[in-house]
């Protein structure tokens, strides 16, 4: 009755007193049906069963944060923009400036390496004390080799690393990092993670929680967790990677890139700025050959290559349809056609579970950015969804092909070198349960011996501009917010031992 009221249908009193609908005009009749097939339509829509489908499980998830999440996943996006430094990049940066954009990578250098100094003064304090209860003459030494200390790290050799092209402060600092209480060399992960009994069933349970319609994840904590080592490593950041963003609660968007003066290359791509923090946590290095497992559509390629430091980037995209959007970008930001006949730029078009038997041991750092439900793609958008009807079954496989893929990041990598892997998702199932199940695998059925990298550093430098989740267990996640509405981005750092 109340519709037909707000429509403005004339009513009458009835003997015993109901209002009753007399007379209804024909064309609201018509809107009555309309209305009808609209919220029809809106319920068989994939937008509306993905954030159906993420009430039902991430309320359980993240408690009384969910609602601000979904907030944020629910408004509009903000963007970063990514300097191309194959065009004029001082140029560009002054253009973003003028917009009222600021870089937040440089400063989050500067921050991690004047920890990382200060890291590196107590250790060496405290290896001067050992030496000296050890003996006059070691003690000479030691003071000798060991007393830099923080204050002799002046602003002129803060210059002089970033002039090197890579904030590497001192070339020792992780030998220093892993001495142990005695002097001698220790490994930090020389206690291996323990796989403990029960635990390939909570796995089952986790993958299979989507598709046999269990809502809280959580429940399955009654099996014994995977016990994985975290360990500490140096983190630098390269000079030339720059990334402007708008501060904190602006709606300011970014004008379409344009060609540079120079007229070759556009000026920034415009990106989820949370999809730079894969690549700096990859921590590029001068002489570094990488491996973009799942590449397209080609934000953290380029991210890469604007470290300006690798000497050879492999991207890998299996679909034609993503590669082509893959091979757009490279082209427009680094003239990937100008290049295409060096070593520098390679895209290849592989199933990346393979890539383990192709070229084992091979990688100093590998990149895998899965695909993945992309929660904030698939609350707005019904194109090509994952939540598709006839897309469930490839949905409820996603964890067992982003597991898959990230072993054969492991494996592809040489003993001693990197992997990041990440996701846009904010899913448990997605995120931490892959890691724990790829390192499961990689340990029962191999050698392999793989670390968790503490990334708390980063995040710490970091927490003005993204809000980051307290509760991830092995990586790092950033939670879209509408005061700081970047991610949904999940990212986590593996250290292959051997």
């Amino acid at each position: 009755m109340s519709f037909w009221r707000c429509l403005g249908a004339v009513n009458v009193l009835s003997r015993r007193g109901t209002l009753q609908v007399v007379h209804v005009p024909r064309r609201w009749k018509k809107t009555k049906k309309k209305w009808q097939t609209i919220q029809t339509q809106r319920k068989s829509e994939p937008s509306f069963h993905a954030l159906r489908h993420f009430d039902e499980n991430y309320r359980h998830q993240f408690g009384d944060a969910w609602p601000s999440i979904r907030l944020g996943l629910l408004s509009p996006q903000k963007y970063g923009a990514l300097v191309n430094n194959y065009g004029i990049a001082e140029e560009t940066e002054e253009f973003l400036q003028s917009l009222g954009a600021e870089d937040f990578i440089q400063p989050a250098a500067r921050e991690l390496l004047k920890k990382m100094m200060v890291d590196q003064s107590v250790l060496e304090d405290a290896l001067m004390s050992e030496s000296e209860d050890a003996s006059d003459s070691s003690s000479e030494s030691s003071d000798e080799e060991s007393n830099i200390g923080i204050s002799s790290l002046s602003d002129d050799t803060l210059q002089n690393s970033e002039h090197s092209g890579q904030m590497n402060p001192i070339e020792d600092f992780t030998k220093l990092q892993t001495k142990s209480e005695t002097g001698q060399p220790k490994r930090p992960w020389d206690e291996k993670y323990i796989v403990m009994p029960g635990y390939e069933a909570k796995m089952e349970y986790l993958m299979s929680a989507d598709a046999v319609g269990h809502r809280e994840l959580d429940s399955a904590q009654t099996v014994q967790e995977m016990d994985l080592e975290h360990i500490h490593r140096p983190l630098t950041i390269s000079q030339h990677l720059k990334c402007f963003v708008y501060g904190s609660g602006s709606l300011e968007r970014f004008p379409p890139s344009k060609m540079d003066s120079g007229g070759l290359f556009l000026q920034y791509y415009a990106m989820d700025a949370a999809s730079v923090l894969p690549v700096i946590a990859l921590d590029v290095r001068p002489r570094d050959l990488v491996l973009d497992l799942c590449a397209a559509p080609g934000g953290k390629a380029l991210a890469i290559m604007q470290t300006m430091l690798a000497d050879g980037l492999v991207a890998n995209e299996p679909e034609a349809p993503r590669r082509r959007r893959l091979q757009n970008v490279l082209r427009q930001y680094v003239g990937f056609d100008r290049q295409s006949s060096s070593e520098v730029l390679r895209i290849t078009t592989e199933d990346g579970r393979r890539w383990g038997e192709m070229e084992p041991d091979t990688y100093d750092k590998v990149l895998v950015d899965v695909p993945c439900t992309t929660d904030r793609l698939s609350v707005t958008n019904n194109d090509n969804s994952i939540f598709a009807v006839s897309r469930t079954n490839e949905r409820w496989e996603l964890p067992k092909l982003q597991s898959e893929l990230l072993c054969a990041g492991l494996k592809a990598v040489k003993p001693g070198g990197d992997v990041v892997y990440s996701t846009c998702s904010l899913s448990q199932q997605q995120n931490d349960a892959v890691v724990e199940s790829a390192l499961y695998h990689c340990q029962s059925e191999t050698n392999m011996e793989v670390a968790v990298v503490d990334l708390s550093p980063l995040t710490q430098c970091l927490g003005h501009v993204f809000k980051f989740w307290d509760r991830a267990k092995h990586g790092q996640l950033v939670l879209p917010n509408v005061n700081k509405n970047f991610g949904p981005m999940y990212f986590c750092k593996l250290h292959r031992v051997r």
